[in-house]
């Protein structure tokens, strides 16, 4: 399973990327330990079949409040805050494959 997607921006940065089922769609994230040392804010333990990231999440994705979400990733458990806006606030599932929930092109 693919719980979390890597991401090489132009510039060198690192990010990682995972399935939000609340939100039904991936949420993309610049990492400490980047394989060049690339700055982030947040860290991830390098376990792709049930990460830690750290600190939590929070997404601001649009200005429809919809679009906020707030989530602590533990263990492959996506902890949702109550301060989320969708129907998973204040809920704790399982990370998905992130494979299985990618948009497919029209």
């Amino acid at each position: 399973m693919d719980l979390v997607h890597y991401l090489q921006s132009t510039d060198g940065k690192s990010w990682l990327s995972f399935w939000c089922p609340g939100c039904k769609h991936p949420h993309a994230i610049p990492f400490i330990n980047a394989p060049q040392g690339a700055p982030g804010l947040w860290a991830y333990d390098g376990k792709k079949e049930c990460p830690t990231i750290t600190p939590s999440l929070r997404v601001m994705a649009g200005s429809s409040e919809e679009s906020q979400c707030h989530v602590v990733v533990t263990s492959g458990i996506l902890n949702y805050c109550s301060d989320c806006k969708h129907s998973l606030a204040g809920k704790s599932v399982p990370m998905v494959d992130f494979k299985d929930n990618w948009y497919e092109e029209p």
